[in-house]
């Protein structure tokens, strides 16, 4: 009895070490990509959004190599991309920090909470990448939501810290 008590602690050692020794990736130059999550909750920090780090080395400071890489979609298997299938960036024009994208039709697809939904990840993603405080989205002429431009700011998008600040 004891040789298998000391064998179980021996092995709960060794899964501690294996488990200790690995490390997060370390990037040259770390982005934080924002997707919406497979699995939505309401109750905890993930909520309906979540990031995942990528190398952006190869995005040399350019928005629109970001968000062709962006448009990839996640790497993590519990994110998937809202943006349709397809959808391909026509063109970007950024002023102080409001960045303008505008996109092929693909993009009219959406509406409601998924456009919403999408825009704040591209709004969160952006600002993480290049301090852009301010998003407007255009669908090669589409209507979206009946509008011809949807915009989100940073001050649009709540998420659990400014709910936890709300309810102190």
């Amino acid at each position: 009895m004891r040789k298998v008590g000391a064998m179980i602690c021996v092995l709960l050692c060794i899964a501690m070490l294996c488990a200790c020794g690995r490390q997060a990736p370390e990037y040259a130059q770390p982005a934080k990509f924002f997707y919406c999550n497979k699995e939505i909750s309401y109750n905890s920090p993930n909520g309906v959004i979540s990031s995942e780090i990528r190398e952006a080395k190869d995005c040399n400071g350019s928005v629109e190599l970001y968000l062709q890489s962006y448009l990839n979609g996640p790497e993590s298997n519990h994110l998937y991309l809202l943006i349709p299938s397809g959808t391909k960036l026509l063109s970007s024009e950024i002023r102080d920090t409001t960045i303008h994208l505008s996109f092929s039709k693909e993009l009219a697809q959406l509406s409601g909470v998924e456009l919403t939904t999408a825009g704040a990840c591209l709004m969160l993603s952006l600002h993480e990448f290049s301090g852009i405080d301010t998003l407007i989205l255009t669908a090669e002429g589409e209507l979206m939501d009946e509008k011809e431009a949807f915009t989100i700011s940073m001050e649009d998008i709540v998420t659990m810290d400014t709910v936890t600040d709300m309810k102190q």
